[in-house]
């Protein structure tokens, strides 16, 4: 019985964890898409393809590499249209991250767990 009651106790715990974690993510990403309409409507394309890189960052963060890449493709668009080699460069940079940190996340570390 003691050992169920501990089980409940740390379940409420984690997801209560979870839900914080849930909401920063929320926040973080909300609070990005803000600013990057304020950017859009401004014109403002060198922070609007900074703002999609950070979003993409950000996304990379949480493991969603589809739409990380996403928000990265549209920043280095911008940032050649611009045109500026640095963000151009470290969006670049960010991309090819993602792209390990996806092959790591879905590919070798489940391979790893099998064997």
């Amino acid at each position: 019985m003691e050992f169920l009651r501990f089980f409940l106790i740390e379940q409420a715990r984690i997801d209560a964890r979870n839900q914080k974690a849930w909401m920063a993510r929320h926040d973080a990403i909300s609070e990005i898409k803000t600013q990057l309409k304020v950017a859009t409507e401004a014109g403002d394309e060198l922070v609007e393809a900074r703002l999609l890189n950070q979003l993409g960052n950000t996304y990379a963060y949480y493991s969603d590499f589809e739409l990380s890449e996403t928000m990265y493709r549209q920043g280095l668009a911008l940032a050649r249209q611009i045109p500026d080699k640095h963000l151009e460069a470290v969006t670049q940079i960010n991309l090819g991250l993602s792209f390990k940190k996806d092959w790591i996340t879905n590919w070798l570390i489940p391979t790893i767990k099998r064997r």
